[in-house]
């Protein structure tokens, strides 16, 4: 689910989280979510879908970073506008 956000792929995370919908918060070894990479990407499709299916938005990793803090840090800003109107 993280490879598929991070290259944008919608189609596959669609097939991941319908055979595996808790899948949605799944963390990697740096406890980053699939929201985390795709904010850190600046897929903002991506952040969008994720959301809808209920991801967390202030899940923090190991370093205490939320999404948001990702999107920040690679300055993209639809998607930190996107986050903020949610409440991160």
């Amino acid at each position: 689910l993280l490879q598929a956000a991070a290259l944008g792929n919608k189609a596959m995370m669609e097939v991941i989280l319908h055979k595996r919908p808790r899948f949605i918060d799944f963390r990697d070894y740096d406890r980053r979510t699939a929201l985390h990479v795709a904010a850190s990407e600046g897929h903002l499709e991506i952040c969008t879908f994720l959301v809808q299916r209920g991801a967390k938005i202030n899940r923090s990793d190991r370093w205490g970073g939320s999404p948001l803090d990702d999107a920040s840090r690679h300055r993209h800003k639809e998607v930190i506008k996107y986050l903020r109107s949610l409440g991160a």
